[in-house]
């Protein structure tokens, strides 16, 4: 037994196939077949299922990956990185409340988990709590001040709040951090909040940045 145990639950590479057939039919992305066979060939490997997770999250198979990640947890029910990324995965599927608990879940344990923080900040953010959202981005930044995803997910929280400067300030980082981020500047107008199309932080998959559940390894 480990912390995360309450969100594991097992499943097999045929069920996942079969979940998967659902989503891409007989022929499931390269990425995802790929690691789909590895876990086939080590079905006790959990670092294999993390990367199952992630392939099918980023292929736009959100059911397999929550499936693949609370796996990860039966083997290793003491991952919080497991706990985190089936938080993003639980977010894509549409479960809010358990994306929530699962990330909340992995932050108590392991508090260093910066991505798990601003989507968690994201999350709050969708949900209505800019207060709590804004106090998760600004965990993130202080774990890693030049993550842009977390100043601009900080932006739209003081702008939710009605701290126009300080959100355009925010926003003006991210920009140099990423200059992709430098079209959502263009449109904040002069003095106030920047314009958004909803009130959403976009949400960073736990991809490899040394967490070993968030593997990107082919």
């Amino acid at each position: 037994m480990g912390p995360f145990s309450r969100f594991g639950a097992p499943t097999d590479p045929p069920e996942v196939r079969a979940l998967l057939a659902d989503t891409f039919g007989t022929r499931a992305p390269p990425r995802v077949a790929r690691h789909l066979d590895a876990v086939t060939g080590a079905p006790r490997d959990p670092l294999r299922w993390g990367r199952l997770g992630q392939a099918c999250l980023e292929a736009g198979a959100p059911q397999a990956a929550v499936a693949a990640f609370r796996q990860l947890l039966v083997l290793d029910p003491r991952s919080a990185d497991g706990a985190a990324s089936l938080g993003v995965a639980l977010v894509a599927q549409g479960d809010h409340g358990g994306a929530e608990d699962a990330l909340r879940a992995a932050l108590a344990a392991d508090p260093g988990l910066l991505p798990a923080w601003h989507n968690l900040g994201g999350l709050l953010l969708r949900g209505g709590e800019p207060d709590e959202a804004l106090s998760c981005f600004d965990r993130a930044i202080g774990l890693r001040e030049d993550h842009a995803p977390a100043w601009f997910g900080k932006s739209q929280a003081l702008s939710a709040v009605g701290r126009d400067r300080e959100a355009k300030h925010a926003l003006r980082r991210a920009a140099e951090l990423d200059p992709r981020m430098a079209a959502a500047l263009a449109m904040a107008p002069p003095g106030g909040a920047p314009l958004f199309a909803g009130s959403r932080a976009s949400l960073e998959h736990l991809r490899d940045r040394g967490r070993r559940t968030a593997g990107d390894e082919e």
